[in-house]
């Protein structure tokens, strides 16, 4: 599996308005990262046996992103935040 597929999931999580459910996610560091991520603007997201599920929103909890390592996560994620009302680095 292409390591874009689960970045773009938990971004068009985060987006959408309700919830996002994602069966059997492979959970690599950049996806982790993602997750972090999405988190920090505002999704919630719980896991539950081979699943997680991502309830969206865009309303962020801090003024800060940490992408670890993930470049595609960084550009993904920074370009929603420049959706917010707040300034978020």
């Amino acid at each position: 599996m292409s390591i874009r597929l689960p970045i773009t999931v938990v971004a068009a999580g985060l987006l959408a308005g309700g919830q996002t459910v994602i069966e059997n996610p492979t959970l690599c560091d950049d996806a982790r990262a993602a997750l972090r991520m999405a988190e920090a603007l505002g999704a919630t997201v719980r896991t539950d046996g081979g699943g997680m599920t991502i309830t969206g929103g865009l309303a962020p909890r801090g003024t800060a992103l940490d992408a670890g390592e993930s470049g595609l996560a960084l550009r993904m994620f920074s370009a929603i935040a420049s959706l917010c009302e707040r300034e978020i680095t």
